[in-house]
């Protein structure tokens, strides 16, 4: 069964592939919604950190679509990783030509994070790497695939990016039964759009 393998390479490797999480026809909704939203200038923050080499990556955390979502997907998650979740945050962002995505692992909030495809305009895929136990992995999402993963324990990056623009929105949980369960709603009263600069 699809969901045993999933939940079995998530415990064996860290990590679950999952391919359609949403459908092409919604990823490219949620794309086009991004493109949109770039017409106020003042939606996206320019990613300025460390984990992102270049000035032409813009973020949006807690985006109202992508908080939808990140509540949507936690029961498909949640079957991934065998236990229940508390959702954290979601972060939408569009990856411009030479972006890279420095190596690192995520901050506590983000214990179990999800990555998805929603569109990428270039002539090679950009793939996601993840060191997972002893290999380095590396995935091609299509628009709606997600890839789960031990987000405070594998390292994960993306090299430089040549295309035109890349779109991916993030989700982030704690387990609702670990040590990092009052980090839940990253410090909010609720799941809900707010702007918060610089969070990651």
């Amino acid at each position: 069964m699809k969901q045993d393998r999933l939940r079995s390479n998530f415990r064996s490797r860290g990590f679950a592939l999952m391919r359609k999480g949403i459908s092409p026809e919604l990823a490219n909704i949620f794309a086009n919604y991004a493109i949109l939203q770039a017409a106020d200038p003042d939606y996206y923050t320019l990613d300025t950190h460390t984990r992102i080499l270049s000035s032409a990556s813009r973020s949006r955390y807690a985006d109202a679509l992508g908080e939808c979502l990140l509540l949507r997907l936690q029961p498909k998650i949640e079957a991934v990783v065998g236990e229940p979740l508390h959702p954290t945050y979601s972060y939408l962002r569009i990856y411009g030509k030479g972006s890279i995505l420095d190596g690192h692992v995520d901050r506590r909030e983000s214990e179990i994070a999800a990555s998805m495809a929603l569109a990428c305009v270039a002539d090679a895929p950009w793939l996601l790497r993840l060191q997972a136990r002893d290999k380095t992995h590396a995935l091609d999402l299509a628009p709606g695939d997600l890839v789960v993963y031990e987000g405070i324990q594998l390292p994960h990056w993306r090299e430089v990016f040549q295309g035109e623009f890349c779109i991916q929105v993030i989700f982030s949980y704690v387990r609702a039964n670990g040590e990092f369960a009052g980090l839940r709603f990253d410090g909010r009263d609720q799941i809900g759009p707010i702007q918060k600069p610089g969070r990651n």
